[in-house]
């Protein structure tokens, strides 16, 4: 029996004609448990991730880790945590579970300074990491944008791309390198991608934190990596 990541096509459902607070519903019936759910103003797609899918987001987070360590960099990790934004009884809002997204620096020292955890949920993350395998989340811009996430890393697992996009004047643009995690470029993070084969995650993560990060530290640190310099949105 193969163990390997699966290629097969992630069922999505999408639904049109949703108000905001059905949405939140939907979202907390423990009959969805285990799905992903993407809302922007009436239209809900409900998506059954894949494993490949689910390993690369593993394998970016990672890598986000292992940078916020190695340069003291405060960070708290939101997992599949819902983040929205909307208007009850209207078809208006937003809302959405990232692949993972991270508070970094001040953004996540005030988040967990809030007195209960699930008001972080309309605050905007510092970074938000999707990983498109069957599907792509290019078209789920508005929605961030509408959730004021001001970085987005969109990694493709079939081609082995990354793009880093930034949010600026309402739309996200191409950027060369990380405003969230200074220093960190697209190419530098597929550089350490080409490290997970042959490994596990966590032989990875060991692989990363002696041999990887060591051997980019000089360079990342002129590039202005450094204790709680993570910037969010603009």
């Amino acid at each position: 029996m193969s163990l390997a990541p699966s290629t097969t096509p992630t069922p999505t459902e999408v639904r049109h004609g949703v108000t905001y607070d059905a949405y939140l519903r939907l979202r907390d019936d423990p009959g969805h448990a285990g799905r992903r759910m993407a809302y922007h103003d009436g239209v809900l797609e409900i998506m059954s991730p894949a494993i490949r899918h689910d390993w690369g987001v593993v394998w970016l987070s990672e890598i986000v880790k292992a940078y916020c360590e190695a340069f003291d960099l405060t960070y708290q990790s939101n997992r599949t945590a819902t983040f929205h934004r909307g208007h009850p009884g209207e078809e208006r809002g937003a809302g959405n579970e990232a692949d993972e997204s991270f508070f970094l620096g001040p953004d996540a020292l005030a988040a967990v300074a809030l007195p209960d955890p699930d008001l972080a949920a309309g605050r905007p993350p510092t970074l938000w990491l999707e990983v498109d395998h069957t599907t792509s989340s290019l078209p789920r811009e508005p929605l961030y944008a509408d959730l004021r996430i001001p970085e987005v890393w969109r990694y493709q697992t079939r081609d082995r791309t990354l793009a880093f996009r930034r949010l600026a004047g309402g739309v996200y643009e191409d950027v060369p390198a990380s405003v969230a995690l200074p220093g960190m470029t697209p190419e530098l993070v597929l550089d350490a991608l080409a490290g997970v084969a042959g490994r596990t995650e966590f032989a990875f993560r060991r692989w990363l934190r002696e041999a990887w990060l060591p051997g980019h530290r000089q360079g990342l640190l002129a590039a202005g990596a450094g204790p709680d310099r993570a910037r969010g949105a603009p």
